[in-house]
């Protein structure tokens, strides 16, 4: 019985030097019946029997992973957007579909962007009628998180990183391809605090900054003053305490007071005797009790 690969699959066997009379494994795809029934050639093809063994090892991981066991990771190339909501992606011939949702560690804003981007998936489950197996990379970056965080130079290196998005509290920043951390206001530079507050910061904005805690696998906390140069570093005060401050900036809501070099915190209106803060001056001298100190925060309540 002969067997026939197609034009293409030939010239791949040439590439990778077979000879005449070496065995290969081929995937049977079609028959060609003589009249009387008998099989008198056919036509195979190694490209689909690599498909069907990769098909069988998704399956399998798919099982595996479903009944709580190992997880199989694979590497995947996005070949396609699907209306904005995910990708098809191709492992070794088979097409897998990966949500939007479990495609990066952050919101993704451009989709077409991808297109063509290779990455590691976990197959996880099926669609709805197996028309797609489901994959999932945020699997990926879950098992590989905590060998991330360790190469982490807590407070000596400097990082850079892209924006994600910014908040009321402050700046959330992707970097090391898998990490996200918060850079708090209070912990943005000169420069970076004014584009904050005048909203000029935008998510796929560059940022440096160092790592200034790690808190959690999902909790890293970024700042973008130096730590060396950081005055909390050596601040130590006890709560409630009595001290003396310089009125540093005078607010409709409240005074704020610098107590040590740097180290400046709020007296609320709530809290004077005077109930005006434009009864006072900047540079007055003023006693006070500390009634709350937040270091992770910076913050300072009188």
């Amino acid at each position: 019985v002969y067997m026939t690969l197609r034009k293409e699959e030939q010239e791949d066997l040439i590439k990778q030097e077979f000879s005449l009379g070496d065995d290969i494994e081929i995937l049977i795809t079609e028959v060609i019946q003589d009249t009387d029934g008998s099989m008198t050639c056919a036509y195979g093809s190694i490209e689909k029997l690599h498909e069907k063994e990769t098909r069988d090892e998704l399956e399998e991981a798919v099982n595996n992973y479903n009944d709580g066991d190992t997880i199989t990771f694979f590497e995947a190339k996005i070949t396609d957007v699907i209306n904005n909501g995910g990708f098809l992606v191709d492992i070794n011939g088979t097409t897998c579909f990966l949500p939007g949702s479990l495609a990066a560690p952050n919101k993704i804003e451009d989709f077409e962007s991808k297109v063509g981007e290779k990455l590691i998936v976990a197959p996880i489950s099926y669609s709805e009628f197996n028309k797609y197996m489901i994959v999932s990379h945020k699997e990926y970056i879950k098992h590989k998180k905590p060998e991330i965080i360790d190469e982490l130079e807590v407070g000596e290196k400097k990082y850079e990183g892209t924006v994600t998005g910014t908040t009321h509290f402050g700046v959330f920043v992707e970097f090391k391809e898998y990490l996200t951390g918060l850079i708090h206001k209070t912990e943005l530079d000169d420069e970076s605090k004014e584009e904050y507050y005048e909203r000029n910061i935008d998510a796929g904005d560059g940022i440096e900054f160092w790592v200034k805690k790690i808190e959690s696998d999902d909790r890293i906390i970024l700042t973008q003053q130096d730590p060396a140069d950081d005055p909390w570093n050596d601040f130590h005060i006890s709560v409630p305490s009595i001290v003396e401050g310089e009125i540093k900036s005078i607010k409709n809501y409240g005074l704020f007071i610098e107590i040590e070099p740097e180290i400046v915190g709020l007296l609320h209106v709530s809290q004077m005797d005077e109930k005006d803060p434009n009864s006072y001056n900047v540079g007055d001298e003023l006693e006070v009790k500390v009634t709350k100190v937040d270091p992770h925060k910076k913050e300072i309540n009188f």
